[in-house]
């Protein structure tokens, strides 16, 4: 995650005109460290809430967050969300994995930018997400990418049947508001 961010820092210095993934409303990993006051205990809540969340079966099961995270800023915003809304969480797992090299924004020819400059370009997806198919309130959670939402929440999206389902999105991103991508998935 760490190196992650610091690539996402890099990039977005450098002036790249693809979004580079950060924490939401500007916060840094750092701030939320310091604020909890003890860096172990704040890396080790996500994957407790996580993992109450999905096994306790707790809360509102009509509503779900899912989400998909290429470095963990995203996820945080999700298992945060999901601990709030008292619901399960779900993340959308590629089924090739998303590397560093992938997501090397200055890299004309990284997976990223391939797959954003191919509008049909629709990355599989590993993870059993049927769970969420019942649902009728969705959160989804996304990062910014090239302006608007990766390739693989539309691939989610094109999966399922949402006739009736409210459907609210989350974004973390390094610079762009949430309204390009917002319109593109409201035109899908």
């Amino acid at each position: 995650e760490a190196a992650g961010t610091d690539q996402e820092a890099e990039a977005e210095a450098a002036g790249n005109p693809q979004e580079a993934e950060t924490e939401a409303a500007g916060n840094t990993q750092e701030a939320e460290t310091e604020a909890a006051g003890n860096p172990q205990e704040t890396a080790a809540e996500p994957a407790a809430i996580l993992q109450e969340t999905q096994e306790s079966g707790d809360g509102n099961s009509d509503t779900a967050v899912v989400y998909f995270s290429g470095t963990g800023n995203t996820k945080a915003v999700a298992q945060t969300m999901a601990r709030i809304l008292e619901a399960p969480v779900y993340e959308i797992v590629p089924e090739v994995p998303y590397t560093s090299s992938d997501l090397n924004y200055r890299d004309d020819g990284c997976r990223a930018n391939r797959e954003m400059e191919d509008a049909a370009a629709r990355p599989a997806i590993a993870s059993d997400l049927s769970q969420v198919d019942g649902c009728k309130k969705l959160y989804i959670g996304y990062p910014i990418w090239w302006g608007t939402a990766p390739r693989i929440i539309q691939t989610f999206l094109e999966a399922r049947s949402l006739e009736g389902v409210e459907i609210h999105t989350f974004c973390t991103s390094g610079g762009s508001g949430v309204e390009q991508s917002v319109k593109d998935l409201q035109e899908l």
